[in-house]
């Protein structure tokens, strides 16, 4: 059987495990800075760069790091 069919599964799992994460860490992250940090007042620039540009791309090194764990884990299953 091809491993075309396990890979796909595996970073379909991995994207859905990551966004999971990813989006809980992301609001819990966010509401501690809300409550402690800024409060009302105005956050920094970066702040919104940070979340536009570097927690998407945080989410897909992480997702294909681990689909590609979980594609040599069934890989390697697949072969013993």
């Amino acid at each position: 059987m091809s491993n075309w069919p396990r890979l796909l599964a595996a970073l379909a799992a991995a994207a859905l495990a990551g966004f999971a994460v990813f989006a809980f860490v992301v609001v819990m992250g966010y509401g501690v800075m809300w409550l402690f940090i800024y409060g009302d007042s105005t956050w920094p620039p970066g702040a919104d760069d940070f979340a536009h540009y570097g927690l998407p791309t945080l989410g897909l090194m992480a997702g294909l790091i681990v689909g590609f764990q979980m594609f040599q884990a069934i890989r390697s299953r697949a072969s013993d």
